[in-house]
């Protein structure tokens, strides 16, 4: 179990199931701090999201960082792709738009399609800054889901996802 200890200490406490206190994380101290956990599938790693805007990833031996990312403002790594997505919506004629015409869910005039294209690097990803004098900014990772095996992991960090 690995439980947040509250939001203005970045501190994690991880107990076996008999309830001992196995291992305290903290990377730094009195200021914003976590705002996400998510284990592994594998269970071997424990991703931490931040109002830092960083994620760090403990392992499950000695519960240490093994490396952190943060959410850069653009991707020029050759190692990795980058893909948008492009949505074609049909063209809508006059026929379609008459009051004798089925209008359903089906009919082409709600249709639309996706596609992928892998974007040329480097990719500057759009940052809005949150306003920290409004109430609940948007900072901070708020949402992480691992692949099923374990070797990739998706974030979201405020309002925009990588």
């Amino acid at each position: 179990d690995a439980r947040p200890v509250g939001i203005l200490q970045y501190k994690v406490l991880l107990y076996s199931l008999d309830g001992r206190l196995l291992a305290t994380y903290s990377a730094y101290e009195w200021s914003l701090g976590i705002k996400s956990v998510v284990w592994s599938p594998s269970s071997q790693f424990l991703a931490i999201g931040s109002y830092d805007e960083k994620v760090r990833i403990l392992n499950h031996v000695t519960w240490k960082t093994i490396t952190d990312f943060q959410h850069p403002a653009a991707i020029s790594s050759s190692k990795a792709v980058v893909y948008r997505e492009v949505e074609r919506r049909p063209v809508v004629g006059n026929e379609d738009l008459s009051f004798h015409h089925d209008l359903t869910m089906g009919s082409s005039l709600f249709r639309t399609q996706s596609k992928y294209e892998i974007c040329q690097l480097p990719v500057q990803v759009p940052v809005v800054k949150p306003d920290p004098d409004r109430a609940n900014p948007k900072i901070g990772v708020s949402c992480m889901a691992f692949s099923s095996d374990s070797r990739y992991l998706a974030t979201k960090n405020g309002e925009y996802s990588l």
